[in-house]
């Protein structure tokens, strides 16, 4: 009986363990999207400040 309560444990266990890993591989995606997304910003921020220097050098 007692077998049996801890062999269900470990099974739990092993579940749980299983669980945390999917979960901390699906935040290093966001976090990598998040970085992806937050290069992209600043490239955009650059461009259009380049831009809006040509504008004001051609006026």
């Amino acid at each position: 009986m007692l077998r049996q309560l801890i062999a269900d444990y470990r099974d739990q266990l092993a579940a749980k363990k299983e669980e945390i890993n999917k979960l901390e591989n699906q935040i290093r995606q966001a976090n990598d999207e998040a970085e992806k997304l937050q290069s992209r910003i600043q490239e955009f921020e650059a461009l259009q400040s380049q831009l809006e220097q040509q504008i004001e050098e051609n006026e």
